[in-house]
């Protein structure tokens, strides 16, 4: 794999050069002017071979990923090994890059920008506000929120919980060790178990 590429493009096997018995490597001036005349002539990140048989690879990541390109050329002959467009990434590829790009703030110029800046203001308050908000029930003496009944509300919600955590693998580990702890750790402390008003 080739480390610093567009990420859809990282988990793919990066090709090898062929090195021949006393072939000598082009150097870097070559390599530019080669990617020059396959079209790469506005600003690009070039990667150099890390050994006798890697590449050299340059590819562009502009704002908007329908411009992205990845070329990885032979460092002995020069030959065009792989060259990657977006056009050739799958449905699902495609739809990472334009989320991410949206989600950067690289569409629609300042109306993006702000939409993703109150996601991240209203993401960063709820650490404050849940807190505040269970402390507050709790100062008024009221519990926590009773348990939902197990009807169909319940278990389509649960699924979406888990498709959420299939997709997002980070926050189903999440969601799974708090309730781990809750059920294995802090409902079997009888001061930490009344304290957060869990239920037994």
């Amino acid at each position: 794999t080739t480390p610093g590429i567009p990420w859809t493009l990282e988990p793919a096997s990066a090709p090898q050069s062929h090195h021949h018995q006393g072939g000598s490597a082009i150097d870097v001036g070559a390599a530019g002017r080669i990617f020059a005349s396959n079209g790469l002539t506005t600003a690009y990140r070039l990667i150099y071979p890390r050994d006798a048989h890697d590449v050299y690879t340059a590819y562009t990541y502009p704002d908007q990923p329908e411009g992205q390109r990845t070329i990885h050329i032979d460092q002995y002959s020069g030959a065009v090994l792989n060259d990657v467009r977006f056009a050739d990434y799958g449905g699902a590829a495609k739809a990472v890059e334009w989320g991410v790009a949206l989600h950067m703030g690289n569409y629609f110029g300042a109306p993006n920008q702000i939409v993703m800046l109150l996601a991240a203001v209203g993401a960063a308050a709820l650490s404050v506000t849940g807190p505040l908000m269970w402390i507050l029930r709790r100062r008024k003496g009221l519990a926590a929120p009773e348990p939902f009944a197990a009807n169909g509300f319940l278990w389509g919600f649960a699924a979406f919980l888990l498709a959420l955590g299939l997709l997002f693998p980070a926050m189903g580990m999440t969601i799974l060790l708090v309730l781990i702890l809750e059920r294995v750790c802090l409902r079997r402390i009888p001061v930490v178990r009344q304290w957060l008003v869990l239920a037994p």
